[in-house]
């Protein structure tokens, strides 16, 4: 009797057990479907600059600016992007560069297209840096 009871409290605990994993593992499958949809404005994915330079169907040129060509500055300017998923720029934020640059470096990018950039087959939207150069001649 005493080998039974021992019996039936391991298979209760085996069934708690399982049932506990079973729920656990419709919550992840669940959540990971959720992920994979994903909300229609969900938080960019970060793309290297690399990745992105290679899908860059448009490139404007920046506009040196007079004040700046008389000053003689060259430099980079890095500007952060956002790129919608039709490959349009969406957003752009000023990372670094000359006060002086600046301006026309975000206005040329801002007019820039890109390939959209694909994830499991989807486009989505990416958050990626882009360096405008400004060289004097």
């Amino acid at each position: 009797m005493k080998r039974c009871w021992s019996c039936a409290i391991a298979l209760l605990f085996l069934a708690t057990a399982f049932s506990a994993a079973q729920q656990a593992g419709e919550a992840t499958a669940s959540t990971a479907e959720t992920s994979k949809a994903g909300p229609e404005n969900s938080e960019p994915i970060h793309v290297s600059r690399e990745v992105m330079q290679s899908l860059l169907v448009k490139r404007v040129n920046p506009h040196y600016p007079d004040d700046a060509r008389e000053a003689h500055l060259q430099g980079s300017v890095v500007v952060q992007a956002v790129i919608g998923k039709d490959g349009a720029i969406k957003n752009v934020m000023l990372i670094s560069g000359h006060p002086m640059l600046a301006p026309a470096a975000l206005e040329a990018v801002k007019r820039w297209k890109f390939k959209p950039f694909l994830q499991n087959g989807q486009p989505v939207d990416v958050k990626t840096e882009v360096v405008v150069k400004f060289t004097l001649r």
